[in-house]
């Protein structure tokens, strides 16, 4: 099990406002299982949540008719916009980060919505080839990013290849079709083999 805390950092500025950048909480499990010597099992289960405040709900100012209008209605004593739901998400970004578990303006089911959820599972062969499965879900009020993925991995000596395809589940989807491949290096199996320890009879 873990848990991390990614992308902490101050706002950015792009023009006359401050903006939270993605900081990012990410909690999990996983679980392996050796068949035996040669095959190899993982199971992972993640959550991620956006740690930045919701937007709230506005209100809007109303018409002759009592029927409300495209403007948003504004607070003349500190010349803010009036909240009807939510909090102000102008606010630090320590504060931004507590705040950002309880200000959604559907309430706790709204909260709960912010969790993305990830499940995968992948098989090694001899510690060499894997072939791995996984799917992602967003809830359609968050971005709706709502996919499958199946990949492969190969090892050799100190070189990790692997890539994976996204199969989406709604239609339209800019995922769709997408190829994701990385490599990457780990130095610490090539040092044991250079460096092993005896054990004398």
């Amino acid at each position: 099990a873990g848990l991390a805390f990614t992308n902490i950092g101050a706002k950015i500025k792009y023009s006359n406002d401050q903006n939270f950048i993605p900081m990012n909480m990410r909690i999990g499990n996983g679980l392996k299982v050796d068949l035996d010597d040669v095959n190899t099992f993982g199971f992972y289960l993640d959550f991620n949540k956006l740690l930045v405040p919701t937007p709230p709900k506005y209100k809007y100012k109303l018409d002759a008719n009592g029927d409300p209008t495209t403007e948003i209605e504004i607070d003349p004593a500190t010349n803010k916009k009036v909240i009807e739901k939510g909090k102000d998400p102008n606010v630090p970004v320590a504060q931004g980060i507590l705040q950002s578990f309880s200000d959604a303006p559907g309430g706790f089911k709204e909260e709960m919505q912010e969790f993305n959820t990830s499940v995968g599972m992948e098989y090694w062969y001899n510690k060499v080839f894997a072939v791995r499965g996984g799917y992602f879900y967003e809830p359609r009020t968050k971005g709706s990013r709502q996919f499958f993925t199946i990949g492969m991995g190969v090892k050799y000596s100190v070189i990790n290849i692997d890539g994976s395809f996204l199969i989406p589940t709604l239609l339209n989807n800019p995922l769709q079709r997408t190829w994701r491949i990385s490599i990457s290096f780990d130095f610490d199996p090539a040092k044991k083999e250079k460096d092993p320890t005896t054990v004398s009879p």
